[in-house]
């Protein structure tokens, strides 16, 4: 459920639903995370965005993406798509359920979220987005300072450390990143 929501604005001009769409595209929702072993409301908000998957395929719950925006279709404006490594910053969106591809759906954008990652970190570890090193592009950084850091894993209660098959909680800081 929804908690406070907010009409998509980009470049000062609101955007309408696309065709068969639930929301508007680009539309913004804050909405209670929910823990991903008990199901329970943690009194915790995270921010999502309503957008097209240009990915090719049907999302992964947990799994990292990156957001872009083309001028070609109008229903496809704002789009989450696979990553490219690349040195200008870029707003990483996480999938928060199953889209099929051409579809619509929410991706988290800042807060805690259910994430998917490779190696098993440490609770307050730092993630980076880095392509090709697993199949979520989750990694550890082992410094917590370089440009590619979007997120931090949190270990909480009864909740183990997120993996590439275990998606657990970690907080996105909403910052645009430097996909490596």
């Amino acid at each position: 459920m929804a908690i406070a929501n907010w009409p998509s604005n980009v470049g000062g001009q609101i955007l309408p639903k696309p065709a068969g769409a639930s929301s508007a595209l680009g539309q913004r929702q804050n909405v209670p995370y929910r823990d991903p072993i008990t199901g329970a409301e943690t009194g915790e908000v995270r921010s999502e965005i309503f957008l097209y998957n240009a990915t090719g395929a049907a999302t992964v719950i947990g799994n990292a993406y990156m957001l872009t925006q083309t001028g070609l279709v109008p229903a496809q404006l704002l789009q989450a798509a696979v990553l490219a490594a690349g040195a200008r910053p870029r707003e990483v969106v996480i999938a928060t359920s199953i889209i099929p591809a051409a579809g619509y759906g929410w991706f988290a954008l800042s807060g805690p979220v259910n994430i998917t990652c490779s190696g098993t970190p440490a609770a307050g570890a730092h993630l980076k987005v880095a392509t090709g090193t697993s199949t979520s592009a989750l990694v550890t950084d082992t410094t917590g300072t370089t440009a590619s850091v979007g997120m931090m894993a949190t270990v909480a209660g009864a909740s183990a450390a997120p993996t590439a098959t275990v998606p657990n909680k970690a907080y996105m800081f909403g910052d645009a990143v430097v996909i490596a």
